[in-house]
């Protein structure tokens, strides 16, 4: 996939963007031709960067001076897909900065990173200097991720690590609660299941940022020339009552829905909660939040419902 905006030739960049089908990059790519960038999409289909000679001739053949990588397997903090998962998303990292160390023009790196890194234990909202103590394979594998992104920025290079609270938005269909929500309420206005939605625990707490934000963080970013590593969180600094989102879809519904709790979807141990501050990204770039959560909830429900009559 090749998108090319109109673009000032002062301040154009070419710019790599792995996993170019996935959510958050079919937002990315759009926002970043949008404002002058030519944008090169890649994904599975175009170059498995699992294999290190492939992603070397992808990165040869591009020549981007940007790289922004997306691509991921294992996707989400409420995702659990397995050790053999989260390996294969550090292997295909260290394969792509591999590639990029020989390249000719590379310059900077942004790198897609998670909020699961953290102890959740810690006071909220947590900032970049928050203490990191994964408790699960992905986040191990995203934070020793980060460190294969910070070992590019020497020589003049740069590596930006931004470090994603929960996204929503329009296009989501990674497993969380908003997810399963939308849809199930989705299918029961279609009248294709009955009216009682299936849930697990609702006493977490979620940061919940839209795509489109995070879009616009990754575009600010990528326009950052500074040499050096730097890690920014993306985030809105509020913790959601997973009840409250919740709530708020329920009386999005067009017809009366029932809870029903689901034994098999409750997750043990003490709820959990996250907060991203995200002071640092705004002193940065001038990056603040600015959809609302209500409109990324209600357009992701929107698209679940056109998902459902198109089946």
């Amino acid at each position: 996939m090749r998108i090319v905006g109109v673009y000032d030739s002062a301040l154009m960049r070419r710019i790599l963007v792995t996993g170019a089908r996935g959510f958050i990059a079919r937002h990315v790519a759009p926002q970043l031709a949008s404002v002058g960038h030519e944008v090169v999409g890649v994904g599975r289909d175009t170059c498995d960067l699992m294999n290190a000679e492939q992603t070397a001739k992808l990165i040869a053949g591009v020549d981007p001076e940007v790289v922004v990588h997306l691509a991921a397997r294992q996707v989400g903090l409420e995702g659990d897909s397995g050790e053999r998962a989260v390996n294969d998303d550090l292997a295909m990292t260290a394969n792509l900065m591999a590639a990029l160390d020989h390249g000719r023009s590379v310059r900077h790196v942004v790198f897609a990173s998670s909020a699961a890194v953290y102890d959740s234990s810690q006071a909220m909202p947590i900032a970049e200097t928050g203490a990191i103590k994964p408790d699960s394979a992905y986040g191990a594998s995203k934070a020793a991720a980060e460190e294969l992104a910070h070992a590019f920025a020497r020589g003049g290079r740069a590596a930006t690590v931004l470090r994603f609270a929960n996204v929503v938005g329009p296009g989501e269909r990674r497993p969380s609660v908003v997810v399963s929500v939308s849809r199930q309420i989705a299918e029961i206005e279609a009248g294709k299941r009955s009216g009682a939605i299936r849930h697990g625990r609702l006493d977490e707490a979620r940061d919940l940022v839209d795509v489109r934000d995070v879009a616009r963080a990754v575009t600010r970013c990528c326009e950052v020339d500074a040499a050096g590593a730097r890690t920014y969180n993306v985030g809105t600094g509020v913790a959601i009552p997973i009840s409250d989102v919740v709530g708020t879809l329920i009386g999005l519904a067009k017809v009366p829905v029932r809870l029903e709790l689901d034994p098999s979807l409750v997750r043990g141990g003490p709820p959990s909660r996250i907060a991203l501050d995200a002071t640092a990204l705004r002193t940065a770039v001038g990056w603040s939040p600015q959809v609302p959560l209500g409109r990324s909830l209600a357009e992701g429900l929107d698209e679940w419902r056109e998902q459902v009559r198109l089946r």
